[in-house]
């Protein structure tokens, strides 16, 4: 296909994306500093669950600190299909402060 000067930023966006793509090297993995909630789609005819999960054995590699969980019955964009359970900055800010927590947070607030 040929594409017109004007077309370029989406070929880049889209076809180059998916064609020149390569792995992340476990020396850049290693630069992340805080963990890392990988969700995955049990429905998603996008990619299968195998892509992630190699991707979360190259975080562990790395010593980064990650956990993955496999949504049933979702597609790939689990964060748009169930907001209300996985894409809440809530759950987001539970599981980061859970993970960076010595000890379970308790359920109480407390004066400091």
């Amino acid at each position: 296909m040929n594409w017109l000067p004007a077309q370029n930023n989406v070929k880049i966006t889209t076809v180059d994306f998916i064609t020149q793509r390569k792995p992340h090297s476990v020396r850049d993995l290693e630069k992340i500093q805080c963990p890392i909630l990988l969700l995955h789609g049990g429905s998603d005819i996008a990619y299968p669950v195998e892509f992630t999960e190699e991707f979360e054995s190259l975080l562990r590699e790395a010593s980064v600190d990650v956990d993955m969980q496999v949504i049933e019955g979702a597609p790939h964009f689990v964060s748009i299909t169930h907001p209300e359970k996985y894409a809440t900055p809530s759950c987001l800010f539970s599981y980061f402060v859970n993970s960076n927590s010595p000890s379970a947070l308790k359920s109480e607030p407390y004066a400091l």
